[in-house]
Formats: structure tokens, C-alpha cells, sequence
């Protein structure tokens, strides 16, 4: 008897190849078997997709610089504050039981006798698994008369800050020490600073400031083209003195200058800071420019800067005198005049 065309259309292609029946059970079992490995690596590759943050095409994967005590330091610095000002009158399960859940006689303390203007962890030091050793400095001031307060020595105050499952706790009362001693400043790079000279490049850097500070024109017109630097808006001063300046010359081809200043800049209503900037300069078709505004001073050595001695102190007011370049917020100097004050000569250029 022929079989029908539809019956040997759908014969497994197996038979007609005259594939044993049992070895074609097993190619069936072992191709579901292939099927299941790749859904269960299938759905642990979406399980992992929730855990594994990749970064997007072309950029740099995010990593957590943070120190794994920023926590315990924010923790102590919230902790004077709050003791220093507010805890007393008994004892410290008032304001100050977040931090240090402990009964402690504190009858001989007023509250808000002292105000904590500011804190600041100066150091943390690790002492173990989960437990530091902070200091915190501490800008306090004293109450006075007729609910004012005034402002008395910045002081520094250590805490032990444990951390667990539930949070941090501060192991003690805060203990005040010392205020950590000021280290050696480090030699800098270049000659020390000096009265500044009429030169093209101490121009540039002061027009410079001019823009950058008081918004005396386009900041555009002193820097490099390719700088992203943008000047402060808006403007805080209305007029800029270049006091001091030292230019070091570099070894490159575009003869570029590093420069360090010291800035007086005065606002709108007379009161005057003194900053201090380090920046490079570089020339391009026959002007000076701003190429880069660095964000420290670099030192004459890359080694560490306790190894270095210091720059001699400069004495200034008294018998010295002080030649500087000032730039007011309008345009192009136009004239020079001099004027004496705390017994010290200032050249001042200023603008009309």
C-alpha cells in the first residue's frame, strides 16, 4: 500500500535518514536540555542586570572616592555644635541624646551659653572595624549682653564615633585639645613675589583679573580660545589691584609665563579682600593670554612639602614699599597717580 504524499511530508527528517529511533529520543532530550541551560543563563543575566550598573557608551565608570568615614564626620561635626550650644541644665538627654544616649551629670553647664558658628572635621583615625577617633574644629562663640554673642578663640574638640547596623553613636563626651599646628608652607615654583612691573605679561593678567572679578569687559579677550574658564556673575568687586606678582618663564615653545598674584579686590561698598591666584600665560599672535587659571600653586619639587623649607617671610607696611597695578571696572588706563597711606608708597594705575 503507497503511503499518502501528506504521510511521507511528515515523516522526521531523522528516519528518512535512516537515523536509529533511540539515538533520535536522545538528540531530542539533549537539545531540551541545551534549550533550559539558555533560559536559566538568560534570566541570571537579567538578575545581574539589576546589581551591575554599567556605565554608558563613552564614558568613565562612577567610583566612590568618598573616605569610609565621612559619615562619622558629619557625625561628630553635628555633634559639638549641638552639645557645645544646647546641652546643660542637668543633663545630656536633651538636645544632644541623638548623639550620645548616656546620663551625665552636666548641672555645672548652662545651655546656650556658648554658640558654635561653624564645625569642621580637621582628622578621622580609624581605631577599628567601625570606630574613629575625630577631630573637629569649632568657631564658638560667648553669649553677651542684650542676646548677642561674641566671637572667641576657634577651638578643637575629639570624639569617638562608633558605627553599627542602627547608625552611629558618639562613645563619650566631646574632649577639648589643642588646635592642630600650622605646617612649614612648602617653596613654590618661580621667584618670590614682587611689586609689579609694566610689563606685557603683568598687563595681561591684570586685565585678566579685571574680567574675571569686576566684569570689566569679555573675559573672552584674555583667556585661550579653547578655555572653558567663566568669570564670577555676578561680578562681587568693583575695582581689582594687582599687589604682587612673580612670572616665571617655562621651557616650552610657546614661551609661556607661570604666574602667581596676589590680588586686592575691592567691592561697591569699599570693603576690599586680598586673594591669591596662580595661572599660566601664553602668547598667541603677539598678545598675552590666559591659558589655564590653576587651582593651587605648584611646588619647586614634587616631593612631599614637609621637605622644603619655607619662603622667606616678606615684611609688608612700615619702611616697605608696594608698587601696584589696579584696574576699576570701566576700560583702558588712562592715567598714573600716587598715593601714600600707613606710611607705605603705592603706585596705582587707574582708569578714568
Amino acid at each position: 500500500m503507497r503511503r499518502r504524499r501528506d504521510d511521507v511530508d511528515e515523516a522526521p527528517a531523522a528516519e528518512r535518514a535512516g537515523v536509529p529511533p533511540a539515538l533520535q529520543l536522545l538528540g531530542v532530550r539533549a537539545a531540551s536540555v541545551g534549550l533550559w541551560v539558555l533560559v536559566v543563563l538568560g534570566s541570571l543575566a537579567g538578575v545581574a542586570s539589576f546589581f551591575v550598573r554599567q556605565a554608558p557608551a563613552g564614558a568613565a565608570p562612577t567610583i566612590d572616592e568618598r573616605p569610609p568615614s565621612i559619615g562619622a564626620e558629619g557625625f561628630a561635626e553635628l555633634y559639638v555644635a549641638t552639645y557645645l550650644s544646647e546641652a546643660g541644665a542637668g543633663d545630656a538627654t536633651g538636645a544632644a541624646k541623638a548623639f550620645y544616649p548616656v546620663q551625665v551629670d552636666l548641672r555645672e553647664m548652662q545651655a546656650r551659653a556658648l554658640y558654635v558658628a561653624q564645625t569642621v572635621a580637621l582628622e578621622a583615625s580609624e581605631l577599628g572595624e567601625g570606630y574613629w577617633s575625630v577631630t573637629v574644629g569649632a568657631r564658638v562663640l560667648a553669649a553677651a549682653g542684650a542676646g548677642g554673642y561674641q566671637p572667641l578663640e576657634t577651638r578643637a574638640y575629639q570624639v569617638g564615633v562608633a558605627r553599627s547596623v542602627s547608625g552611629y553613636v558618639a562613645t563619650s563626651l566631646p574632649a577639648q585639645v589643642p588646635m592642630p599646628a600650622a605646617a612649614v608652607v612648602p617653596k613654590l615654583r618661580g621667584p618670590g613675589l614682587n611689586s609689579p612691573a609694566q610689563d606685557e605679561p603683568t598687563v595681561a593678567a591684570t586685565r585678566f583679573f579685571a574680567a574675571f572679578l569686576a566684569g570689566d569687559g569679555e573675559l573672552a579677550r584674555y583667556v585661550s580660545p579653547d578655555s572653558e574658564m567663566r568669570a564670577i556673575r555676578p561680578a562681587p568687586y568693583a575695582t581689582i589691584t594687582l599687589r604682587r606678582v612673580s612670572i616665571e618663564e617655562h621651557d616650552d615653545a610657546e614661551g609661556a609665563r607661570l604666574v602667581r598674584a596676589e590680588v586686592a579686590a575691592t567691592d561697591a561698598a569699599g570693603r576690599t579682600q586680598i586673594l591669591g591666584y596662580s595661572l599660566e600665560l601664553a602668547r598667541r599672535e603677539g598678545r598675552w593670554e590666559v591659558r589655564r587659571l590653576l587651582t593651587a600653586p605648584p611646588l619647586a619639587s614634587p616631593a612631599k612639602p614637609d621637605a622644603f623649607p619655607a619662603e622667606p617671610a616678606t615684611r609688608e607696611g612700615g619702611r616697605s614699599a608696594t608698587t601696584a597695578t589696579s584696574v576699576p571696572a570701566t576700560s583702558v588706563p588712562a592715567s598714573t597717580s600716587t598715593t601714600v597711606a600707613s606710611r607705605a608708597s603705592t603706585t596705582t594705575t587707574r582708569r578714568p
